[in-house]
């Protein structure tokens, strides 16, 4: 099953990706994502593993994701197992540079005994995201 969700944020693209780059600081403008531990080291790349632990209702879920497409400031693909849900789950984050802002496109696909109620929180966390890059780069914007 396929969720996405499209936002634009006023601020060009290299500052939304430095933004959403740096993963292992979502916890601190995302109010669900509990922690994200980057596993590889180096630099996010094709391959890189990370472990995200989130809130979801009354849940903490563990997601283990690989990373499996990454261009630099365009978009990024992960794929994984969130832990104890039997639902396979492919996320995806796009920036596209649109009349000197940038739209962000959050999404993915769930698949597996829980697809329907994993894509159903999947997308209001896609939300989430997006709405938290938007008050913080937009906040920041009017601060500078």
């Amino acid at each position: 099953m396929e969720f996405s969700f499209e936002l634009i944020i006023d601020a060009p693209v290299k500052k939304v990706w430095a933004l959403f780059y740096q993963v292992d600081r979502w916890h601190e403008w995302i109010p669900s994502i509990k922690k994200i531990n980057i596993i590889t080291s180096g630099p996010l790349r094709i391959g890189s593993k990370l472990e995200v632990k989130a809130k979801l209702g009354f849940f903490n879920i563990t997601t283990p994701l690989t990373i499996i497409d990454f261009k630099k400031e365009e978009g990024v693909v992960m794929q994984g197992k969130p832990l104890f849900t039997f639902t396979n789950l492919k996320r995806f984050y796009y920036c596209k540079p649109e009349n000197n802002k940038t739209k962000i496109t959050i999404g993915g696909e769930t698949s597996g005994l829980l697809e329907v109620l994993g894509a159903k929180k999947a997308l209001i966390i896609s939300k989430e995201i997006a709405f938290a890059a938007k008050n913080k780069i937009e906040s920041t914007n009017n601060h500078e």
